[in-house]
């Protein structure tokens, strides 16, 4: 009886061992925001991951800039079900929305970006790769960039989005297109997409349906002397801006 019962207890171990292997590669993941401020025209309402509002892990930023949360259990694509809320602010319609999340190793994504900066002599970028996405189209003017002198970018694809005053959009972080070349690119340099354990980003773009924008907390106009630059406004010259002529 006391070896039959050993085998029986050794046949269970050997059976849990591969649902254990499975449980292994969910991990803690941690989700970095830049939090648009009080006076900005935007607000981010709501977190998820997957069906899971994420709540933030009770860090505090100077000036509230920042808003970090934590994902615990998190498979290796948790990155496919991140997706904001965010709600206009604003009294403009809003005509266009991005947003991006840079992909890190770790948790400490700032010193991990300037560490791969400096390796790369060249301007922060993230280490592991992007998630990006938008709706809507931008205007004229934003089509046309400094990089290239006089050359016209591609359109944007429909289709056209407003945005109300007071109304929210749900947005995920990642163009489902864009996420198997990022997963096969991580997989191909790191092994895994379990080497996947940080995101920090959040509101990219925003234009508005009179032709300006906002931007990295700042307000913006086209200049209308020179295609590709954009010229900052104050708050209280963004809300009495008038529309865009079209080019």
């Amino acid at each position: 009886m006391r070896i039959r019962l050993m085998f029986s207890l050794c046949a269970l171990l050997w059976a849990l061992i591969p649902i254990c292997a499975a449980q292994s590669t969910a991990a803690t993941k941690t989700l970095f925001i830049d939090r648009p401020l009080g006076d900005d025209p935007v607000r981010i309402v709501k977190v998820v991951e997957g069906s899971t509002e994420i709540k933030s892990d009770g860090t505090q930023f100077a000036g509230k800039y920042a808003w970090q949360g934590v994902i615990p259990n998190a498979g290796d694509d948790w990155l496919t079900g991140l997706s904001l809320t965010i709600q206009n602010l604003s009294t403009k319609k809003i005509a266009y929305l991005s947003v991006y999340c840079n992909v890190t190793e770790t948790a400490d994504w700032k010193q991990e970006v300037a560490t791969h900066s400096v390796m790369l002599n060249k301007s922060p970028e993230p280490a592991l790769g992007q998630l990006h996405n938008r709706i809507g189209l931008r205007p004229e003017a934003a089509l046309y960039t400094l990089s290239f002198p006089g050359r016209k970018l591609h359109p944007d694809l429909g289709p056209a989005f407003e945005l109300a005053p007071g109304e929210t959009y749900t947005i995920a972080y990642g163009d489902p297109a864009n996420y198997p070349g990022l997963k096969s690119s991580i997989e191909e340099r790191k092994g895994s997409m379990s080497a996947a354990n940080g995101c920090t980003g959040g509101v990219a773009d925003v234009f508005f349906e009179d032709g300006t924008r906002w931007q990295g907390h700042r307000y913006y106009r086209a200049d209308p002397d020179k295609r590709g630059n954009w010229i900052r406004l104050t708050p209280e010259e963004w809300s009495n801006a008038k529309p865009e002529a079209k080019q």
